[in-house]
């Protein structure tokens, strides 16, 4: 038996690690990809950024990551889910395309703005059968 204290860092290393998409790279974002990479559990796959700089500092922290322009082509690669760290008022719209395009989603706060975004991000996830956080 692994002895799973002992051993996690090689058992992360050796196991099929999720592989994320990182929406939205100013301080939030990049912090939030900084702790969940820490973990060793996951892969930064893709990032995207409109501020160049922010996608610059971004990509200091995951260099194999892929820069991607929009959303969209995000949705096109290969990520398993993504992280959404942008203006509050695009979460709910993000969130939905991301669970249509068959991708699990982590949103910071607000997952909307009104109680109808929330209801139709929750409506999105149910019938992707996705995760949403």
């Amino acid at each position: 038996m692994i002895d799973l204290d002992e051993n996690l860092p090689e058992v992360l290393e050796q196991a099929v690690k999720p592989r994320i998409g990182f929406l939205g790279t100013g301080w939030i974002g990049r912090h939030r990809m900084e702790a969940m990479l820490a973990t060793g559990a996951v892969e930064a796959a893709a990032i995207c950024d409109p501020s160049a700089d922010c996608a610059r500092e971004a990509s200091s922290v995951a260099p194999a990551a892929q820069q991607v322009a929009t959303l969209e082509a995000m949705l096109d690669s290969d990520v398993d889910a993504i992280v959404i760290a942008t203006p509050s008022a695009l979460h709910a719209e993000q969130a939905i395309r991301a669970l249509e395009a068959g991708k699990a989603v982590f949103c910071q706060k607000p997952l909307g703005r009104t109680a109808s975004e929330v209801e139709a991000v929750i409506a999105a996830a149910k019938a992707a059968d996705r995760l949403w956080e």
